[in-house]
């Protein structure tokens, strides 16, 4: 996708689809994307200097201060119904479910990379094309992990919640809020330390697909340490 500011031609951003083939109106015509507003006062770059910040859509200025705006991020959470949005895709390598409708799938997730996961859920939970029946064609078990900051930056909460009650033996969700939450040492609960206690427990013992969304920086070196060990991954996608 691409954004314009102050009539100069952005580069194109990179964000993944968090709707379903169908779309979130099921008429295959609609796509949705999860994209978080990116601001930063008095950080290293700026690109608004003290007085030249303008309140952006959800009423938020800070004109006594240097601020960094995402070009692309703003440029969309500020966009009205009926704008035209110029888009391009798909772009990159694909990250499909698996074809086995009883295969056991665990995702991870850290901010906004819950949109493809979303997507997944969407068409595993609720879209009439992955239903069959009084039923859903899906029949394994599926498993999200979402990692974020404080409570109030879970995405999509509600939806996971109505999954869970709705089909208990088919979907888990656990999340770690880093800075609201400790592990048993006390430490800050991060994505890793939320896995390891339930798939030491009652963890699942054929996991077929493992894929791993969101910033780098969000998740611990120690994930990867998991390899090798009766919990490996037949195939393991990251981005």
């Amino acid at each position: 996708m691409s954004a314009c500011r102050r009539g100069v031609r952005g580069v194109i951003r990179l964000y993944s689809i968090a709707s379903s083939a169908v779309g979130d109106d099921e008429t295959s015509k609609t796509v949705s994307l999860c994209v978080k507003r990116v601001v930063e006062v008095d950080g290293q770059h700026a690109n608004r200097e003290v007085g030249e910040d303008k309140p952006d859509k959800a009423g938020t200025a800070f004109p006594k201060n240097k601020v960094y705006r995402g070009v692309c991020s703003n440029h969309i959470c500020d966009l009205s119904v009926g704008d035209d949005v110029m888009i391009t895709g798909p772009t990159g390598a694909e990250m499909l479910l698996p074809e086995d409708p009883e295969a056991n799938i665990v995702m991870l997730a850290t901010g906004t990379g819950i949109a493809p996961m979303r997507a997944y859920c969407r068409l595993l939970f609720n879209d009439k094309v992955g239903g069959e029946g009084d039923s859903r064609k899906f029949k394994g078990l599926a498993w999200l992990f979402m990692g974020v900051p404080y409570s109030k930056s879970l995405l999509y909460d509600d939806e996971h919640q109505e999954y869970v009650s709705k089909y208990p033996d088919q979907f888990r969700y656990d999340y770690a809020v880093s800075r609201e939450q400790k592990n048993d040492a006390g430490q800050k609960m991060y994505i890793q330390t939320k896995m390891a206690e339930p798939l030491g427990r009652r963890g699942v013992e054929d996991l077929q697909q493992d894929f791993q969304l969101g910033q780098a920086r969000h998740m611990s070196p120690s994930l990867n340490a998991r390899k090798g060990s009766k919990h490996e991954f037949n195939q393991k996608h990251s981005a």
